[in-house]
């Protein structure tokens, strides 16, 4: 008090030196560069002399001024104080822990992202309403939160904890956002990043049966929401560009069975353990052989409506048509899901497309009306042969059965009548895909003029009307069986 009143200053810096006041009537002298003013949550007491406890509060002024002592503790004494809690395996609490990472975040820059990295090791998860302290290579932020689930329940079984804790609060320097932003810089990894992801899978001894494409995936309104998402002009697409991502959804033959398609996900911790976990996924495309795989579900209207099956569905159509347009996959996949909970509906999906501001160009049009106008009408006879110029495997896959039936039958080119509905419509589209482009887009649309001609051509009493397709990477040949009805080259 006495050096106060008279504003006493220290001839040197070896005189700043602060009596700490000891219970038993006797004390120490201290430093004042190990004293702070204050410490409210009570965290620095090990490490730091807390003037307030022993000084009245008109006296602070006085060290502060004249003796330079701090208000509080600094990032400095946050780090040490960190790291002695590494060292002893000290628990902190949820008011310690919420303390500490409050003060990192409302004095962020690039001085404390250094000193963190340097001084962190390891890093708080919260088990059994207690916080851990983890090593920081263990400790993974939740960007995902399907796979946090999965490893949630491993967790549990395992007696491990593996996700970064975050507190219960309102205030927003604690705020997710903030605190995933300051654990990225200092090397914490997502979930997403860290694991192994293992999507093989396997058809062998598995009860395989083919499904109709249209079924699932040739719907019309399928098809609508994926060219319009493509004719988005941010996307700069151009025509063929997108006839060529459609054409890998309408080249699919679509398999069904019985076995669960799984993915699995695999987290290698530093302890040398291993975390495995498995999710149903419902669908694999095998791109390089243009299969579609489905996991069976009893009832095609619950799973067309099931979110589940939306949302596997939608995944795996967006992956696999948008696979050179990564950044792009979660929007369509978002259409593509929305549109499968309303069953492709017309009027829904046109709706849908409009709430998003996508519409399809004309050529797009043109190119769905191709596929509804290969639904061919009753007593119309389709004959479709492709011929080895064409290479078998990229051809539609019906092209080989097709072509070890005509050998099979001396000749005879294989034939389906129409009924409720043509089994070739779809070939012919996929056929025709197959040649150039500059064949695709002048004569595709000539190929569906001449199968309406034959539809309303009048035969002579007896005969049915039937068309001739040989399909060859140059030409495509059309024929009447009827002789009123003149062969056509194009």
């Amino acid at each position: 008090m006495h050096l106060s009143e008279f504003k006493w200053e220290p001839e040197n810096e070896a005189a700043d030196w602060i009596w700490i006041p000891s219970g038993s009537g006797g004390g120490q002298w201290v430093g004042s560069s190990s004293c702070i003013l204050h410490d409210k949550n009570h965290m620095f007491g090990s490490q730091l002399r807390v003037l307030d406890k022993y000084y009245e509060t008109k006296l602070l002024g006085f060290f502060t001024t004249i003796l330079g002592v701090r208000h509080g503790p600094n990032i400095e004494d946050y780090c040490k104080l960190w790291c002695s809690w590494e060292a002893s395996l000290h628990h902190p609490t949820v008011l310690q822990c919420s303390a500490f990472w409050e003060f990192i975040a409302k004095h962020w820059n690039a001085k404390m992202e250094k000193l963190l990295l340097g001084c962190v090791s390891k890093l708080p998860v919260q088990k059994n309403n207690e916080i851990l302290l983890s090593n920081k290579q263990d400790v993974f932020i939740p960007d995902d939160l399907l796979q946090k689930d999965l490893f949630d329940k491993c967790s549990e079984s395992s007696d491990e904890a593996i996700f970064i804790w975050y507190p219960s609060t309102s205030n927003p320097a604690l705020s997710r956002a903030n605190l995933n932003k300051i654990y990225t810089s200092i090397g914490v990894r997502t979930i997403s990043e860290a694991v192994e992801k293992d999507e093989s899978f396997t058809a062998e001894g598995t009860n395989i049966r083919e499904v109709d494409p249209g079924s699932l995936v040739l719907k019309d309104g399928l098809l609508r929401i994926v060219l319009a998402f493509l004719c988005d002009t941010s996307l700069a697409t151009s025509s063929a560009e997108r006839h060529c991502i459609v054409k890998n959804l309408c080249n699919l033959q679509v398999l069904e069975l019985d076995e669960p398609i799984s993915v699995s996900y695999k987290l290698s911790l530093t302890t040398g353990k291993n975390l495995i976990v498995k999710a149903s996924k419902m669908f694999c495309w095998e791109k390089d052989n243009a299969k579609l795989f489905v996991q069976s579900i009893d009832g095609s209207k619950r799973k067309r409506g099931s979110i589940r099956f939306a949302t596997f569905f939608a995944d795996v159509i967006s992956q696999g048509l948008l696979f050179e347009m990564s950044d792009q996959i979660a929007a369509l996949s978002e259409l593509i899901r929305l549109g499968c909970l309303l069953d492709f509906e017309e009027d829904a999906v046109e709706f849908l497309l409009k709430t998003k501001n996508l519409q399809l160009f004309a050529e797009d049009e043109d190119d769905i009306n191709l596929l509804e106008g290969l639904g061919i009408n009753e007593g119309l006879t389709l004959h479709l042969l492709i011929l080895p110029s064409i290479h078998p495997r990229r051809s539609c896959d019906r092209g080989s059965p097709w072509l070890l039936r005509r050998e099979d039958q001396e000749g005879e080119i294989p034939r389906w009548e129409r009924g409720e509905k043509n089994p070739l419509a779809e070939d012919i589209h996929q056929a025709v895909n197959h040649l150039s482009e500059e064949l695709y887009s002048k004569d595709v649309h000539f190929l569906m003029e001449l199968i309406q001609n034959a539809e309303d051509k009048e035969c002579r009493e007896g005969v049915t009307p039937s068309l001739d397709f040989i399909i060859t990477s140059k030409d495509v040949t059309m024929s009447g069986a009827d002789s009123t009805l003149p062969s056509v080259q194009q």
